[in-house]
């Protein structure tokens, strides 16, 4: 089996199509943050691939992901002992400019740039970035220190699994 990524040629060239290269396939599960300490997984992943799982898991807001080049995602809550939750969505995108472009179209004006990934934001109860083809949402449910922190802790876990090699 032959899996594969998509090349776009750059927007100069009006016209030009996009080509096929041959890629190393893998799991997006194996993105998911291991050994977080306060924070512990709630339950099972759940995994899109494909528009039909994509409008199942994400309740609205699917169109801009499949528009841009959606390839899979997967979705996991975590809980610390404070009974704290956040959610983590990771998508993949066919290339880096679909990832950036629903980044841009998430990001609006809102929360203010903190360094992960190759851009991100942070807001009230919300964190979001990108890296390479990876759009990767977090959401708490509330905006306290513990939680927010807990943002950034688990937003850095997948930043840091994001860069390593393809497994």
């Amino acid at each position: 089996m032959i899996t594969v990524i998509m090349v776009c040629l750059s927007v100069s060239f009006p016209g030009s199509a996009c080509a096929e290269v041959p890629k190393v396939p893998h799991d997006i599960l194996s993105y998911l943050p291991s050994d977080m300490e306060a924070w512990q997984t709630d339950g099972n992943p759940s995994r899109a691939e494909g528009e039909e799982q994509l409008f199942r898991i994400i309740n609205g807001g699917a169109e801009i992901f499949l528009k841009c080049g959606f390839r899979q995602a997967m979705m996991q809550a975590y809980e610390n002992k404070n009974s704290r939750r956040i959610n983590l969505e990771i998508f993949e995108m066919k290339t880096p400019a679909a990832a950036s472009r629903v980044y841009t179209h998430k990001a609006g004006g809102e929360g203010k740039k903190t360094d992960i990934g190759t851009e991100a934001i942070l807001a009230d109860y919300y964190l979001i970035f990108r890296e390479g083809r990876f759009y990767v949402s977090l959401t708490g449910f509330d905006s306290e220190t513990e939680t927010v922190n807990g943002l950034i802790r688990i937003a850095k876990k997948v930043e840091e699994n994001l860069r390593k090699p393809i497994r």
